[in-house]
């Protein structure tokens, strides 16, 4: 009986994981889960695909190599393949007792638990790397284009000035701002670099082009995400478990060999490991519908994001006609052209922040 606890468990592991990873992400999420201590690299090398050093880097591809480049991924998978050891071991020595024998068993789920929390909290982190770094070098092309345009302008008032058009003061204005233009692109450039160093520490290897996110999770119910908390979650197996072992050691102490004060010591630890697995299933709740209603405000961030691009975009159109029927001067058509691209860099970065907030909502639910 207590032989085919540890599969069915494993099993629960890969469920718990697979749930938690994007799709290019499986086979490597898989591997960990049947493998604890088992070398990943090549399953790793599938998600990558052939082609995968010729062009830029996913968030799949690099979700991957951060769960390979993870020690304490590695770590987790050591300390699980310790603990199926011990579990073996207890299992196989006549003298254990059923008490040993639980008591091993919840050290292989909390290991497992430990291995999923670590798995899912490696994809946060990575997942916020990726989109800094994402983020980043949109912020250099956008402070690239305000650059341009405040160089533009500085020539356009410096001309102004000499035909008379224009005071000594609108150059200076115009001085100041491509001056502090050219400061923030050197700053937008320092970040680009600093964030790309902190995704090639997390993945194992430099980092050079980042692709655009092509796909966004979809958002599950609210009783979903409850249902899979309350079988998934590490924090609440644990304290279920530890309920399930304090009931062992008290049947244990339930004799005439047992002093009086130590059984009451076993039904007060049974007592205390029930309101602990309770409050810590409320606790739960709690911090599922918390995360989840943050995941839906950034999805309705996203749709307003949306909406804004639409109107730039229009906008944008609108001034390349105008534009080309010598309407508006070259300088009015690069200012729509700089709106329509900082309401594309907000819908990115909104669409980056659904991504994110699904990912925490996901972590609540598997536990840290």
């Amino acid at each position: 009986m207590h032989r085919q606890a540890r599969p069915i468990r494993r099993s629960l592991l890969a469920v718990a994981i697979l749930f938690s990873l994007s799709v290019a992400t499986l086979v490597v999420a898989q591997a960990a889960a049947d493998t604890p201590g088992g070398n990943v690299a090549g399953a790793l090398a599938d998600t990558r695909g052939d082609n995968a050093a010729d062009g830029p880097l996913t968030l799949d591809a690099a979700l991957a190599l951060a769960l390979e480049a993870s020690t304490t991924v590695r770590g987790a998978r050591s300390s699980l393949t310790a603990a199926v050891r011990d579990e073996d071991s207890s299992l196989r020595d006549p003298s254990s007792l059923r008490v040993d024998h639980i008591s091993a068993q919840n050290a292989v789920a909390a290991a497992e638990g430990a291995l999923a929390a670590a798995v899912v909290g490696n994809r946060v982190d990575g997942a916020t790397a990726f989109f800094t770094a994402l983020e980043a070098e949109t912020s250099v092309r956008l402070a690239e284009l305000t650059h341009a345009i405040a160089s533009q302008t500085l020539a356009a008032q410096r001309a102004r000035r000499d035909a008379g058009a224009a005071t000594d003061l609108d150059v200076t204005k115009a001085e100041n701002e491509e001056q502090s233009s050219s400061s923030s692109l050197v700053e937008a450039t320092n970040q680009r670099t600093l964030a790309h160093a902190v995704l090639s520490g997390l993945v194992g290897e430099a980092v050079d082009q980042l692709a655009a996110l092509d796909s966004t999770p979809t958002l599950e119910t609210l009783d979903a995400y409850q249902q899979r908390a309350r079988t998934e979650n590490n924090q609440v197996r644990t304290t279920t478990d530890a309920v399930t072992l304090a009931q062992a050691r008290l049947d244990a102490s339930n004799n005439d060999f047992t002093a009086h004060v130590d059984l009451e010591n076993a039904q007060q630890a049974l007592a205390d490991a029930t309101v602990n697995a309770t409050e810590t299933k409320r606790t739960l709740q709690l911090n599922v519908a918390s995360a989840f209603a943050r995941a839906q405000a950034a999805a309705a961030a996203v749709t307003n994001a949306a909406a804004n691009d639409v109107t730039a975009a229009e906008d944008l159109q609108t001034a390349s006609t105008r534009l080309q029927a010598g309407s508006i001067s070259q300088l009015s058509y690069r200012s729509s052209e700089r709106a329509r691209a900082q309401a594309a860099q907000n819908l990115e970065s909104a669409r980056h922040g659904y991504v994110n907030a699904v990912f925490a909502l996901e972590q609540t639910v598997v536990g840290r």
